[in-house]
Formats: C-alpha cells, sequence, structure tokens
C-alpha cells in the first residue's frame, strides 16, 4: 500500500529538480551573459581553428611580453658614442651644419671635455662662417693632448691667419715649434707667413730650419739669395694689385707690408708712402712697419719725416735690418760716413744678402779712404748681384738650369756662410 504523503514528496521533488534542469540548460544556453563569438570561439578551439580576433588577442599578449624584455638587450640596438660621433661627422661633410650641431651639442652635454667633440663643433662653427666661435672651440682642447693638441693648434693656426690674426698666429706656430720639435710643415707656414708681411730675414730662419730637415724646395732656397725685396710665393697679383687708398684701418693687415715693399722697389714711393703711413698707424708696437717707414722716408730725402720718424721708434727696432739701412743712408746722405760705416755693419749682419748696404758701404768707406775695404764689399755685393740674377733667371731655359743652379751655390753659399756649399749642393740636387 502506497504511502499519500510520500508520493505527493516525491512528486514535489521531481517537479523542482526539474525547474532546476531547466534553468541550468537557459544559462548555458545564454553562455552566462557571453556573446555568441565567444561561444563560436569555445568551439572553434575544441575543433582546433584559430579565429581573426583570437589571433588579435594572442599579438598583443605578445607586444606586452616583448616590453618586459630585460632593458640591456634593447640597448644592443643603441648607437654607441663612436658611431654617433662618425654620424657627426657625415653630417658635417654634407653641410647639414644645422643637424650636425645639434647632434653634437647633445653629445657636448654628456662629454664636454671630449677633444673629439670640442674639435666638430670648431668644423662645424667654421662651416657656418663663425670662424671667432670655431677658434674658441679649438682653444678648448689642452694643447698638451698627446693626440688631439697637435692637429688643434695647427688648425687654430690657420683659421687665426684667415680672419687677418697674423701675430696670433705666428705666436701658435711657435709654439708648436717649442712643443713638437722641429716640424717641417710648421716651419713652411712661419716662413710662409713671414714673407706674406714682408719679413724676410725672419723667414729665412725657418727656411734654414727646411734645408737642416732635408725638407726644402727649389723656391724657398732661391727666396734666400735676396731678402731686403719682398717675396710671396703663391698669387703674386694679389701684391701687385691695388693701390694704398684701398685700404682703411678696418681692413688693413700686415700682409700689406709686403704690398708696400712691392710699390717701394718698383720706385712707386707715393703709394709706397701713403701704404706704410697706414701701416704704422695700424699697427705702432711693430718693428719691422716702423723700420721700413724708415726706408721710404730716406728714399724721398725727407729730413723733417726721418726726424720725427726717429724720435717715435717702437721697441726691437734695432733687430731690423732695414733701421740700419735707413740710418745707413740718412747718414752718408749727411756726409757721416763713420756712423754710416757702423750702420750698414750692422744691417749686413742681421741681412747679408742686402745689396743696397754693400753698396753704400764701399761708398762710406770710400770717403773714409779705406779703398781695399771698399773694393772688397763692392765683390761682395757683386756676388749677390750674380747670385740675384740666376735665381731669376732658373728655369727659363731648361738647358742651362741645371748649370745655373751649380753655379748659384757658391755666391749663396758666401751670402749665408753657416749652412755651408755641400749642404745647399745637396738640396739643390747637384
Amino acid at each position: 500500500m502506497i504511502d499519500l504523503p510520500q508520493v505527493a514528496y516525491g512528486e514535489r521533488r521531481s517537479r523542482l529538480v526539474g525547474k532546476l534542469l531547466l534553468l541550468v540548460s537557459t544559462i548555458v544556453l545564454a553562455g552566462c551573459g557571453c556573446s555568441k563569438s565567444e561561444q563560436q570561439r569555445t568551439t572553434s578551439s575544441r575543433s582546433g581553428s584559430v579565429p581573426k580576433s583570437a589571433e588579435s588577442d594572442v599579438t598583443s599578449r605578445e607586444s606586452l611580453k616583448r616590453s618586459t624584455v630585460d632593458p640591456s638587450l634593447e640597448k644592443l640596438a643603441e648607437p654607441t658614442p663612436s658611431e654617433l660621433e662618425d654620424r657627426v661627422g657625415e653630417l658635417l661633410s654634407e653641410a647639414r651644419y644645422a643637424e650636425a650641431e645639434k647632434l653634437n651639442r647633445s653629445l657636448l652635454l654628456l662629454s664636454p671635455d671630449s677633444p673629439t667633440l670640442l674639435f666638430l663643433a670648431a668644423r662645424i662653427a667654421h662651416g657656418k662662417g663663425e670662424t671667432d666661435e670655431a677658434i674658441s672651440y679649438l682653444r678648448a682642447i689642452p694643447p698638451n693632448h698627446p693626440e688631439a693638441g697637435l692637429p688643434a693648434l695647427g688648425q687654430l693656426a690657420d683659421w687665426l691667419q684667415e680672419v687677418g690674426r697674423l701675430e696670433e698666429a705666428e705666436a701658435t706656430y711657435v709654439e708648436m715649434i717649442r712643443r713638437f720639435g722641429d716640424l717641417a710643415p710648421v716651419h713652411r707656414r712661419l716662413a710662409v707667413l713671414l714673407n706674406s708681411q714682408g719679413r724676410r730675414v725672419e723667414a729665412t730662419r725657418h727656411v734654414e730650419a727646411l734645408i737642416r730637415l732635408g725638407d726644402v724646395t727649389e723656391k724657398e732656397l732661391l727666396s734666400m739669395t735676396t731678402l731686403s725685396v719682398p717675396y710671396h710665393d703663391g698669387e703674386p697679383g694679389a701684391l701687385m694689385s691695388g693701390s694704398a687708398d684701398d685700404f682703411n684701418g678696418e681692413t688693413l693687415t700686415l700682409k700689406e707690408l709686403a704690398r708696400a715693399k712691392r710699390l717701394f722697389v718698383q720706385d712707386e714711393l707715393v703709394e709706397a708712402e701713403k701704404l706704410i703711413k697706414k701701416l704704422r698707424m695700424a699697427f705702432p708696437d711693430s718693428a719691422s712697419v716702423a723700420a721700413f717707414e724708415g726706408r721710404v722716408y730716406e728714399a724721398r730725402q725727407s729730413n723733417e719725416d726721418l726726424w720725427k720718424w726717429s724720435a717715435s721708434l717702437p721697441q726691437d727696432i734695432e733687430k731690423e735690418a732695414e733701421y740700419w739701412t735707413a740710418i745707413g743712408q740718412w747718414s752718408l746722405r749727411l756726409k757721416r760716413s763713420a756712423a754710416a760705416i757702423r750702420a750698414f755693419g750692422e744691417a749686413v749682419q742681421i741681412d747679408p744678402t742686402d745689396r743696397v748696404a754693400y753698396l753704400r758701404m764701399a761708398e762710406a768707406l770710400a770717403m773714409e779712404g779705406e779703398l781695399e775695404a771698399a773694393e772688397r764689399v763692392l765683390q761682395r755685393k757683386e756676388s749677390l748681384d750674380e747670385a740675384w740674377q740666376m735665381a731669376m733667371n732658373v728655369g727659363l731655359n731648361r738647358e742651362t738650369r741645371r748649370g745655373d743652379l751649380k753655379r748659384l751655390v757658391e755666391p749663396t753659399r758666401k751670402a749665408r756662410p753657416k749652412l755651408g756649399g755641400s749642404l745647399l749642393a745637396n738640396d739643390l740636387g747637384i
């Protein structure tokens, strides 16, 4: 016999279980609020295929993974400081100065004392036409730096010449010789610089150094035959064109002294005097300028100008051969032969190639009755005349050129006895 209460309880339980099953199936079909696409991904994953949206998720996860890679590994791809310096050099060679400067400045912030970066900064500034700034960068490089000191000083001297700061350029070249010894390129640059200013005697000291070093050119040797005339191995037209009126206090440099001497030997005394007066005003402390000024006044036989000149001479004037030649000629013209002989003697001690000084000394000796001494001095002057003429003719006739060079050795040796004839012959290739 069935217990009715129990049956009723069982039926209620069955209905309750049915409702629960219905609810669960509904939730499953609804995906617990998930989209149909997610259900498809689940199904697809079971079947082994990956939908496009899933690929995007994978890519995102890979990017995130890469972002957490050890930073030290990433640094392997960054350029080194050396590579960045090379890049600055490349930009510089392409005249892309703004880009080169920007990159180089950022590197200088990290290494403000780097000679390489300072040199690059100087080149950039020079490329932009900012030479004064370029010079300041080069001055920041220690001269005693084992690698950068010498090239920095050399470039500094060249750029100082470029902007007309000749005294600073000369001092820089002298410092290079003092620090690094007898360097032929530096002696040659000094010779060119001094010759360009008409300072022939001083230039010859550096040509003599080139002879000792065995690195001298034929033109440099021939330039030693007469030091009292201007010499310019480069652009001769630059010395001959224009007049004294072409220059003012803003553009005048000591190189115009060579121009003034050129005018003088061409007997253009008016132009020479105009230019030397401007030079004296611009460079009152220059002994070489003051010495040549006296020679111009004596050529004009202007006693008034000579008296004024002699009362306002700079220091070291007595080291200038042209000063003594001017004094000697002035004294000779005033019939003061003894004083003239002493002055000419000082002149040829400084410049043993001054033919005018020897000629006038012979005249003064003759006035004193020293005829034999006068004759010896005239012979010396004639030897110098011969050397000068041969130097002018060398290369004009190729058939006699070698013979002219051989004949030139002896008078040149007499003019510069301390060099020795054999040494000169070796340098001439004979």
